[in-house]
């Protein structure tokens, strides 16, 4: 083999390897522009259930703290936390005890369509008397 023929053979990459090359990097890096998107979606919403549960805590935490009591029914309302601003439904319920009553809090989207998180629990009719006996 002479020089001249060497040369010819170690030149680069031909086009078609380019291309094809081009092309798996594409498919590759598209892939990975999916799965990170698919990952802030996710993140977005696992915020979102967060709040959501420290809102319902929050009213459940409430009604508990001012000795509320409901023996049935139910009522709604609005929350703020994390910047924006929550719709929560309350269901009471009676139990086999009449001074314990079953409280549902859900609290759902702003525009009420999902509940994006839902937590139950009890409230008692019994008030300590004041003088701690």
């Amino acid at each position: 083999m002479n020089a001249k023929s060497m040369r010819c053979q170690d030149r680069g990459f031909t086009l078609l390897e380019v291309m094809v090359a081009l092309a798996v990097a594409a498919i590759g890096l598209g892939a990975i522009s999916k799965s990170l998107t698919s990952n802030v979606d996710i993140t977005d919403r696992l915020k979102q259930r967060t709040l959501a549960t420290w809102v319902a805590s929050n009213r459940l935490a409430e009604l508990r703290m001012n000795r509320q009591f409901f023996a049935s029914g139910g009522q709604t309302g609005e929350a703020e936390m994390g910047g924006q601003s929550w719709r929560i439904e309350e269901k009471y319920g009676a139990t086999a005890d009449p001074n314990i009553s079953s409280v549902e809090v859900q609290v759902l989207e702003p525009d009420g369509k999902d509940v994006i998180a839902s937590l139950s629990g009890y409230l008692s009719r019994y008030k300590p008397d004041k003088t701690g006996s």
